[in-house]
């Protein structure tokens, strides 16, 4: 009898546990396929990163290479103007020793500055 009463009592915790372990079993499958999901998020979000980053990258390097090419250029506008500077310069001192003496301008050289054969 006691064989009896104990396997009435063990069966329906027996079958209590099964459903425990059924229901369990269900929860990690469905905690499974969430983080299935949310993997497949994180690998996407990733790749559009990975994306955006390498989009970054080459507009940086057209960036620098575009600055690199207009600081040549602006470089060589530079260096034109100094010496469009430096012959104005001399030009203007020219002009200004031979305005010194307007009379030469007028009339030419002295006649004790003109040298042989010159008139």
């Amino acid at each position: 009898l006691r064989l009896d009463s104990v396997g009435a009592e063990v069966t329906p915790m027996l079958r209590d546990g099964a459903l425990l372990l059924r229901e369990g079993g269900q929860q990690l499958q469905q905690v499974g396929l969430r983080f299935d999901a949310l993997a497949g998020e994180a690998a996407s979000v990733l790749d559009a990163a990975r994306g955006t980053l390498s989009g970054v990258d080459n507009g940086m390097r057209d960036m620098q290479s575009r600055l690199r090419l207009s600081v040549d250029l602006g470089v060589q506008e530079i260096q034109a103007t100094a010496q469009a500077l430096r012959t104005s310069s001399d030009t203007l001192q020219t002009s200004s020793i031979e305005f010194a003496d307007p009379a030469r301008l007028l009339y030419g050289p002295h006649k004790a500055e003109l040298g042989p054969g010159e008139q």
